[in-house]
C-alpha cells in the first residue's frame, strides 16, 4: 500500500455466497471496497450498487453509505462524484458505524460516477467501488464487460470449473 498511515491494506468484496465461485463473482461484479484498516462498506445511488453501471433509475437522487469501522470512530462520509467532493457529512458522535444518505442530482447528460470515501477519527480511510448512471437517450452499456461476457470471450482465465462447485454446494446444503 501506498497511503503512508499503516504498513496493510484491506480489500472486501460483497458476496452472493460464501464460496470460491461467490468471491469471483463478486470481483468480476466489482462489489467491493479498499482500506486501511478492517471494515466494512457498502455504497449505492439510487438503489444502484457500487461496482455497476446503469442508466437512471426511478428512485430518488440519494448516495447511500453504509459502513462499520469495526470499534474505530467515523469522522468524515464524502461522495466524490466525476472526481470533485461532491457532498459530505461530518459524523460528531464518535460512532463506530453509520448509515449516511446524501443527496447527489443525476447526470443531466452523458455519464456520471461516484464513489465513497469514509475517513475515521484517526485519518484511517475506506473508498467504495464507483457507481455510474447515464442519463436519459446516452446508455451506452455497462462499465466494460461483465463476468459472464469475459468468459464467453475469452473463457475461463483463471482456469475456474464453477459449475460443479456449485452443485457441490447446492446438493451438500439441501
Amino acid at each position: 500500500s501506498d497511503h503512508q498511515s499503516s504498513y496493510g491494506a484491506f480489500a472486501g468484496a460483497w458476496v452472493g455466497e460464501v464460496s470460491r465461485a461467490g468471491v469471483f463473482d463478486a470481483l468480476f461484479a466489482r462489489r467491493t471496497f479498499g482500506a486501511t484498516v478492517r471494515a466494512a462498506l457498502w455504497a449505492e445511488w439510487a438503489g444502484v450498487a457500487m461496482g455497476e453501471a446503469a442508466a437512471l433509475p426511478a428512485g430518488a437522487p440519494e448516495f447511500v453509505v453504509e459502513v462499520d469501522a469495526f470499534g474505530r470512530a467515523l469522522a468524515l462520509v464524502e461522495v466524490i462524484r466525476d472526481g470533485v467532493v461532491a457532498v459530505e457529512q461530518r459524523i460528531e458522535d464518535g460512532a463506530t458505524a453509520a448509515r449516511v444518505v446524501l443527496p447527489l442530482p443525476w447526470p443531466e447528460q452523458g455519464s456520471s460516477w461516484a464513489y465513497a470515501r469514509v475517513t475515521c477519527a484517526d485519518g484511517e480511510l475506506m473508498w467504495s467501488s464507483p457507481v455510474r448512471l447515464y442519463a436519459s437517450g446516452s446508455w451506452p452499456g455497462p462499465d466494460g464487460p461483465d463476468g459472464a461476457a469475459v468468459k464467453a470471450r475469452v473463457g475461463d482465465v483463471w482456469g475456474l470449473d464453477t459449475d460443479p462447485l456449485r452443485e457441490k454446494m447446492r446438493a451438500r446444503d439441501e
